[in-house]
């Protein structure tokens, strides 16, 4: 990358620091300058952070995360991250605890001990899955044998099911409840 489009780059990232930490009209004032976070006063002119962004390994890929979300923006505060690492250390992240080790969802569907996506993990831990559980039991896929569910005396596929008349949900739904959230057919056919 030429300096010439380093230099815009950064000129924009600037202004979007200061914009956020100073401008209540800024769209995320609210979680920034609103809560007290600060520039730095020599990051205040645009050289002294451009100079600083260069020397900390700035490349238009990384994102500008402060590492300490309760402090401002400041040298010492800062770095250059890439969006997954910037996304892993929001104020707002939920941390959960597992193996003696505290980290955020998406840090824990990296996990190699972790079998599911992101995705799927978390939606069985909104479902109430205990973690250790939620990461370590795998999704069954479509091409294993079709799950036959036994209910009022009867054994049927999932499909059948979803097309008796007492079935009060979609295949879709049914076959979520059921493969992938654990459901007891009872409940995942009438509810």
């Amino acid at each position: 990358m030429t300096k010439n489009r380093d230099y815009k780059k950064l000129r924009k990232v600037w202004y979007g620091m200061r914009a956020r930490c100073n401008n209540p009209n800024a769209v995320n004032f609210s979680f920034y300058g609103g809560r007290g976070i600060k520039v730095c006063v020599s990051w205040v002119i645009f050289d002294t952070f451009y100079e600083w962004a260069i020397d900390a390994g700035f490349n238009d890929s990384l994102q500008l995360d402060r590492i300490d979300n309760e402090k401002g923006y400041s040298p010492d505060n800062c770095r250059w991250s890439t969006a997954k690492e910037n996304a892993n250390n929001r104020s707002n992240n939920i941390f959960i605890k597992a193996w003696n080790e505290r980290k955020t969802i998406s840090e824990w569907a990296d996990d190699p001990r972790c079998v599911v996506s992101d995705a799927v993990l978390r939606l069985r831990l909104r479902r109430n899955w205990p973690l250790k559980e939620a990461m370590k039991t795998p999704v069954k896929t479509k091409a294993s044998a079709p799950v036959l569910v036994t209910l009022f005396n009867e054994t049927k596929t999932l499909a059948a099911w979803a097309r008796d008349v007492r079935c009060k949900v979609t295949y879709k739904t049914l076959h979520k409840r059921i493969r992938i959230l654990g459901w007891l057919p009872e409940r995942a056919i009438l509810k």
